[in-house]
């Protein structure tokens, strides 16, 4: 990881030289030109903010969001139809080899850290969930809600991802050795916004989602997507003597919240080019601070955990 944070601080003072350069001499720099950058569309909202606050900074500037399911985000950049991906998980043995052949080095910056959000029907009574109870549920060991606790009803149990090849459904697969293609009775809805719109209209719903798509208060259009739903609360261990957690950003930081995941940047850029300084904007305090106010715990800033007798972000 002091590779990963060496590339953010090289990135950061190539902003500060690219004051200087001059925009005839390459194509882009740290600070202007145009680029392509694959998102995995758990992360959309996130960088899409990052982008926008990059361009307001620096007007010359121009990011592509393209967003993919994490394999085609990855696929994107190693073919050269993007400089940078983001995504929660680096290259795998097959993919290292093509940058391999490119003569190419993988260049990895961890910018945040999220949490999956599992999110019910609001009138389901299975709020509090331990993560031996979510793997039965997807393996399909447990078919009824009324075989969780006791106190759900009669319905068939329908799980539901964005799609079955993208970094939430695979964090499940590598989380309790789930198949590579879901189950009959898990739904692929075609995206996040899908997912929250399916649990809102289906009592027997069970949705995971990235949580910067419900976490930001100051977000209306968040505020409607959480409107309808319910976040249910996990225990790591089969018994709640450790306690249930939501997916907040100081539970993060305390590392009890059981379904969080990094957010990396993998970068193809062999020269410091405007994939570099969007990169180091990021890891920089502005870039940061975006992920502050979703509600992720940021790669770089230090979280202050304060006890309070308010309710939840997440309550209805």
């Amino acid at each position: 990881m002091k590779k990963a944070i060496q590339w953010g601080i090289i990135g950061l003072l190539a902003l500060q030289i690219s004051c200087s350069s001059s925009s005839n001499e390459t194509a882009d720099g740290p600070t202007f030109g145009e680029i392509t950058v694959a998102v995995d569309e758990s992360f959309i909202p996130l960088i899409d903010s990052q982008a926008e606050s990059f361009e307001s900074m620096y007007k010359r500037a121009k990011v592509n969001i393209v967003g993919a399911e994490e394999g085609k985000a990855i696929n994107l950049m190693l073919e050269g139809n993007a400089r940078i991906a983001i995504v929660s998980r680096e290259l795998n043995e097959e993919e290292l080899a093509i940058f391999e052949k490119l003569k190419i080095k993988q260049r990895v910056l961890k910018i945040a850290e999220d949490g999956l959000a599992i999110i019910l029907h609001p009138s389901n009574p299975d709020t509090l969930l331990t993560m031996a109870q979510l793997e039965k549920i997807a393996k399909g060991e447990t078919r009824k809600w009324k075989d969780v606790s006791g106190k759900g009803n009669n319905l068939d149990i329908n799980l539901v991802f964005d799609k079955g090849s993208s970094s939430n459904y695979n964090f499940f697969q590598k989380k309790f050795n789930l198949p590579q293609d879901p189950d009959s009775f898990v739904f692929a809805a075609g995206s996040n916004v899908a997912v929250i719109d399916y649990v809102k209209k289906n009592p027997n719903a069970i949705g995971v989602v990235g949580v910067g798509w419900i976490s930001d208060k100051d977000d209306t259009t968040q505020l409607s997507f959480r409107k309808g739903i319910t976040v249910a609360s996990i225990a790591a261990k089969d018994t709640s003597s450790d306690g249930y957690f939501q997916p907040y950003q100081a539970y993060l930081a305390q590392k009890v919240y059981p379904l969080s995941r990094d957010i990396l940047i993998l970068s193809r850029e062999a020269r410091v080019g405007l994939g570099t300084g969007f990169s180091a904007f990021i890891a920089a305090d502005r870039g940061q601070r975006i992920f502050l106010k979703a509600g992720l715990l940021p790669a770089t800033m230090p979280i202050r955990l304060i006890q309070t007798t308010k309710k939840s972000p997440y309550d209805k």
